[in-house]
């Protein structure tokens, strides 16, 4: 990939992993908070329902935000080592284009 689209793209990866932050820092604000306290009753169902969704098991909105995070710093080392053979092979070519040159 040449530099200028990689650049863009992990510069579009990064912004994507900065706004996941912010949802991230809300789930642990649920998780170190206990929840949402909604009272007593349906409430307390509706409570237990959302810590489970946020904070719960392997489906929880924590954990699917932590893979998709690791997917995607998979996604942006993908891309920097697709530039830098990019860029190996072009200087490759202008090397071999030079010798046949003479020069």
């Amino acid at each position: 990939m040449d530099r200028e689209t990689g650049d863009a793209t992990v510069r579009a990866l990064d912004e994507i992993r900065l706004r996941m932050d912010s949802y991230r820092r809300l789930v642990v604000a649920t998780k170190s908070g206990g929840g949402t306290r909604l009272g007593g009753g349906y409430a307390e169902q509706i409570d237990e329902f959302n810590r489970e969704w946020t904070v719960g098991d392997t489906t929880s909105a924590a954990q699917v935000l932590a893979t998709f995070d690791a997917e995607l710093t998979k996604l942006s080392e993908a891309v920097r080592r697709s530039m830098a053979t990019y860029e190996a092979s072009d200087l490759a070519g202008v090397e071999h284009l030079n010798r046949a040159e003479g020069g």
